[in-house]
């Protein structure tokens, strides 16, 4: 008779699995670095969009490094990476299109950076707010529980 597998060794295997799809999930954008970089065209492609995902993209990142969860690094930096290939990409093969649309995208592009950049911010302040919110909190359930 077999044996049914511990949970240990399924948690291992998991634990494997999620390393292989932390390093070949972000690598799925390869063939479009490639195109990319190959054909010299960026129609098709969004700056907006590949700048939105780099910016938002660092907030699992500095999730998964204080949580220190190394197979979530390891994806969310990847993408960072490739994020900021693509927006090299992007920005230096668009200048071959007509300069007042390369500069008018180029605004965009930095206008769009600071209101992301805005509201990671406002998260962050707000999230650090919580904690401090929650230390108060239970700083007064402390104290009120040695004064009765």
């Amino acid at each position: 008779m077999i044996e049914p597998k511990s949970r240990k060794s399924n948690k291992q295997l998991v634990g494997y699995m999620m390393y292989g799809a932390a390093v070949i999930l972000p690598l799925t954008q390869l063939p479009q670095i490639k195109l990319l970089f190959t054909t010299k065209v960026t129609t098709g492609l969004s700056l907006i969009t590949w700048v939105m995902v780099l910016v938002f993209g660092t907030i699992p990142l500095v999730y998964a490094l204080t949580r220190r969860l190394r197979p979530l690094i390891i994806s969310n930096a990847l993408s960072e990476a490739i994020a900021l290939v693509i927006i090299y990409g992007i920005l230096r093969y668009s200048q071959t299109a007509s300069a007042g649309t390369a500069q008018y995208q180029h605004l965009l592009m930095l206008n769009n950076l600071g209101k992301g950049l805005t509201a990671i911010g406002i998260l962050f302040a707000s999230i650090g707010c919580a904690f401090i919110a929650t230390d108060l909190i239970n700083l007064e359930v402390k104290t009120h529980r040695k004064r009765s």
